[in-house]
């Protein structure tokens, strides 16, 4: 539901003739027929790592030409009177994180790139943070590893590729470090049976 209505804020945005490249789903492919092809009109994919969809990065670039001027002025000024301060750093890195981890994308320099830093700048404000890139990596895939190692359906190399590992082995040490077993130990602890 949520990739559709992504795929339906687009149209209205650019067009009803705008159709993604290809759309990705993690769930598997439905028995029988489906309206999936007509409706996002591009090749879909299920058992995916990641639910969403791809589109040339020229078309986030587009405006809007059917945009209102005062509105968005004046939508702009409700954000920006919004309490709270904004984000530091180590909060928008978690955030970014979270977002191309799935992808196999989670490195400093897609990161930095995203903010529009390069990665020496944001290893210098993280550090004025006190904190480093490779640990909030470490804590947000600490935070997925109970997560994904809950659905019995995921093998364990399967939940290492979504963490962005190249390579099982590395997930096994950096979740036996972490948690003082392997994953297939921590299953079998609290999974039981399952």
């Amino acid at each position: 539901m949520a990739v559709s209505a992504y795929v339906h804020l687009f149209r209205l945005l650019l067009g009803e003739n705008w159709a993604p490249t290809v759309v990705y789903f993690s769930h598997a492919r439905p028995d029988g027929p489906t309206l999936h092809q007509r409706f996002f009109r591009c090749p879909v994919q299920f058992d995916s790592p990641l639910d969403g969809f791809e589109c040339p990065a020229a078309d986030l670039d587009r405006v809007n030409v059917r945009a209102d001027a005062a509105m968005a002025s004046h939508a702009s000024l409700l954000l920006d009177g919004l309490p709270g301060e904004r984000p530091d750093a180590a909060g928008m890195v978690v955030r970014l994180i979270h977002a191309l981890l799935p992808m196999g994308r989670a490195s400093l320099r897609n990161v930095a790139k995203a903010m529009a830093r390069n990665p020496r700048q944001l290893q210098r404000q993280l550090a004025v943070e006190g904190t480093t890139f490779e640990s909030l990596l470490a804590d947000v895939r600490s935070d997925w590893c109970e997560t994904l190692l809950k659905e019995s359906a995921l093998t364990i190399d399967a939940v290492a590729t979504r963490l962005g590992y190249g390579h099982p082995s590395a997930f096994i040490r950096f979740f036996k470090q972490r948690q003082g077993m392997t994953p297939g130990q921590w299953r079998q602890q609290h999974l039981g049976g399952r």
